[in-house]
Formats: structure tokens, sequence, C-alpha cells
């Protein structure tokens, strides 16, 4: 997993999957005053949800069930009346028996214009995944910034925040390795002249 964090290369889906589980840990000592935002792995993402042979209203329902599963086999459930970020709008809609639910579910997702928005650069889409899960607050105004320059020939702020995301990986609480890794660098530390 952690090889895929060298400059260049593809992220693992499992280094996404770590960094959902470390801003979550994060969510739950965050200030009251901010939203709270409940991040999910990958694992969520099936075929089935992008089966266009099954009705859009089946495949909500299959992505709430998975949904709902996930939070509850986390170590501290979380629910969604505590989660102010919420991507299930249209299923809550249509339980609710809203006017707009339909006009709703047939409508293509608006993308909010972003500056450091890239057309050739296919390798870094997981770091770029990793910064909005970290920096997106909910803005749709179009002031949301998450700190990344335009596209140019080498954007150094990605292999910068490679080396950031591994690191808080490596070195997070929630790692249940941290103990062994801090102890093998302080070793490899003391040899090194």
């Amino acid at each position: 997993m952690a090889e895929t964090m060298q400059p260049g290369l593809w992220l693992h889906a499992h280094v996404i999957d770590a960094w959902a589980a470390i801003l979550n840990h994060e969510e739950k000592i965050r200030s009251d005053s901010t939203k709270f935002r409940y991040f999910f792995d990958t694992t969520i993402v099936t075929d089935f949800l992008f089966d266009g042979k099954i009705h859009f209203t089946e495949r909500c329902e299959k992505l709430e069930s998975i949904i709902k599963d996930t939070m509850k086999k986390d170590k501290e459930p979380a629910t969604f009346d505590k989660v102010d970020l919420i991507l299930l709008f249209c299923s809550y809609l249509r339980k609710v028996k809203h006017k707009s639910t339909s006009q709703l579910e047939n409508v293509d997702p608006h993308r909010l214009k972003m500056n450091w928005r890239t057309r050739g650069n296919y390798n870094d889409c997981g770091v770029f995944c990793m910064r909005h899960m970290e920096t997106y607050m909910g803005d749709n105004s179009g002031n949301w910034s998450c700190g990344l320059n335009k596209e140019s020939p080498k954007q150094q702020e990605i292999d910068y925040l490679r080396f950031k995301y591994l690191t808080k990986i490596l070195l997070s609480d929630i790692n249940q390795l941290r103990d062994k890794i801090i102890a093998q660098t302080e070793k490899f530390a003391k040899k090194s002249p």
C-alpha cells in the first residue's frame, strides 16, 4: 500500500480507505462549531450502483443500505442525524414524499468549477481525492479552495501531499502498527550518519 504513495503512481484504494478512517477519527475530536462529516471507504462503491439496467431508485436504496451498514460497523457508530454533509438527499426526499423528488433524481450533478482541475494528470487522482476529503466543508458557492495551484508541468504540492498523507497515516493514533514504525524509524536514525 505505502509503495503507491511514491510520486507519479496511482494510489491503492486502501490508502484512501486509511485516510477515510483517519478523517473519521479526527471528526470525533473536532470543534462543535464545524460541520460534522463522515467518510466512507471505497468498498461502498460497487458495480451494482453503476448498472443502468437497474432503476435509479433501486440503486439509491442499495447505496443507502450499504452506507447504513457501514456506519453501524464503525467502532463508534455514526448516525445520519449527527452528520451535516449527507449525499443521500434524493433518498430522503423520496421518503418524505417531497414534490421535487422525481425532478432531482433526473438532474445531472453540477460540478464545482475548481481552478486546480487538471486535464492530463490521471496518476494523482487519488491525491486530489484525499485533498478534497480533507478540505471540503460543503461550500458550493465557488469559494472553496483546497490549496492546490492550477495545473502545471510539475505540481510540486502533489508530491508534498503524498508525503504528508503517508506520514499522517503511518503516525496516526489509530494505526495499530504506529509504535513499531516509530521504533524502526528511531533505530534506523541512530544507524544513519
